[in-house]
């Protein structure tokens, strides 16, 4: 059995998640350890790649399981750091991206 994804989650890519400064967590079935994929883990993988795509690739980094459940939280510290970068933006003149 695979990890189960949360079905809020179903047609988001990873961009989707990017730009919400989203970030990705999975529970463990077997050992309970809860693991995070943050948002700046998440600008390295292919944008276009589907949430579903990268759930069913995670196995958890404690005793290697590949059963649980995922969902999904606001990455704060990738908030801050977007926030940050508007107001930079803004500052300069020049327009939102």
């Amino acid at each position: 059995m695979a990890f189960v994804i949360d079905t809020r989650l179903r047609g988001y890519t990873v961009h989707d998640f990017v730009e919400k400064c989203w970030l990705l967590r999975a529970k463990c079935g077997p050992c309970g350890y809860i693991g995070e994929i943050r948002n700046a883990e998440l600008q390295a993988l292919p944008q276009l790649a589907q949430i579903g795509q990268v759930v069913d690739r995670l196995k958890c980094t404690k005793c290697g399981g590949s059963e649980g459940y995922v969902d999904f939280l606001q990455d704060r510290s990738a908030t801050m750091t977007k926030q940050m970068a508007d107001l930079d933006r803004r500052r300069a003149g020049k327009p939102d991206e």
